[in-house]
């Protein structure tokens, strides 16, 4: 059974995105990726960062891969790394289910800001967070356990209760 492996491999053996993940991700008309937080982002720290939550990525041929998971953090990568810089990530065997794949970018997109506390406080990107929520299937975000209301309070930093009644 092969099992998923912590590998480093150049930022340009990274061909593409998945292509239904990229459509995913157009679709929830995110906002740019460039913003306050990234600016203030040097080459260690996103390393720092990468180490941590490696790409996930899927082998397309003998030394090339696809990304189907830390999206957002493998574009920062292409644009702060020259293409023979060596990142870490995590390469997953065999077929992996669509679902299954866009539920880890949703995870991705949303919960880790909140474990990491991005975009707290910036009420602009926290309105432009939850109204992306808007976009998408509201099955598929009570799947997810995404409450638009305790993300717009979090990233806004009020309290539930006024995000609620307003």
């Amino acid at each position: 059974m092969a099992v998923t492996e912590l590998l480093t491999c150049q930022i340009s053996q990274i061909i593409r995105t998945h292509t239904k993940l990229s459509e995913l991700i157009n679709e929830l008309k995110l906002p740019p990726l460039v913003s306050q937080y990234t600016k203030e982002l040097s080459s260690s720290a996103l390393m720092s960062l990468l180490e941590i939550y490696p790409i996930s990525v899927k082998k397309t041929g003998k030394d090339n891969f696809e990304c189907i998971g830390g999206i957002r953090q493998f574009l920062l990568a292409q644009c702060m790394f020259q293409s023979d810089v060596e990142i870490p990530v995590l390469c997953h065997p065999g077929k992996l289910k669509l679902e299954s794949m866009q539920r880890r970018v949703l995870v991705e997109l949303y919960h880790l800001p909140l474990l990491l506390g991005v975009y707290q406080g910036d009420s602009r990107m926290a309105r432009a967070m939850v109204s992306s929520l808007d976009e998408l299937d509201p099955d598929l975000v009570k799947k997810m356990g995404l409450d638009t209301k305790v993300l717009q309070a979090y990233w806004s930093g009020v309290s539930e209760r006024t995000i609620k009644r307003g």
